[in-house]
């Protein structure tokens, strides 16, 4: 729970906790807590097996200063012969964007997956690659992480959704995504 201290912000996290609850290890978040230091974005501070990182900015700032050291979250993309695209499959890319703004959609919906559970069901036979778009149902993204855990059945959190099609050139998508950053209710 963030807890404010003067102009810092302070959140305690036991990283053997934390790190079962995101499904990561703790040597993977404590790998995290030292980029995080040494980009220079908090300052951490051990209090016995919890640790306190301290961030003196927040929100929009945070986001501005950790902004160049961020990258998508797309692993790869495939195109996919899935008809009946359901759970934990949820909308991602320009499908998520259509739905905060004001762009229309492709024709072929962009979901996201973690990478692993598109794997697994990719050998289970769940659905197919298709070796041309227009063959495909549906375009799914494998995500380094769980869409899921920042996002939600309607779609992928709009922070990731950013990150996700920041390097796009169309025009259009970068124009919505300035409007989807600053809808973004920040802390």
């Amino acid at each position: 729970m963030p807890v404010r201290q003067g102009n810092a912000i302070l959140v305690r996290i036991d990283v053997d906790d934390f790190a079962n609850q995101l499904g990561y290890s703790a040597m993977n978040l404590s790998r995290a807590k030292h980029e995080l230091e040494a980009a220079g974005l908090c300052q951490t501070d051990r209090k016995g097996r919890s640790v306190v990182l301290v961030f003196q900015q927040k929100g929009r700032e945070l986001w501005q200063k950790a902004l160049p050291l961020l990258s998508s979250p797309v692993k790869k993309s495939h195109w996919i012969d899935w008809p009946s695209v359901c759970y934990p499959a949820i909308p991602a890319g320009l499908t998520a964007l259509s739905q905060r703004t004001m762009i229309d959609d492709d024709r072929i919906p962009t979901y996201a997956l973690p990478q692993e559970t598109y794997k697994l069901n990719l050998e289970k036979g769940l659905f197919h690659r298709c070796p041309e778009p227009w063959e495909a149902h549906v375009q799914l993204e494998a995500w380094s992480y769980n869409p899921l855990l920042l996002g939600n059945v309607a779609g992928v959190d709009p922070l990731s959704l950013f990150l996700s099609l920041r390097d796009s050139s169309d025009e259009r998508i970068q124009q919505q995504l300035e409007i989807l950053i600053q809808e973004v209710k920040w802390v």
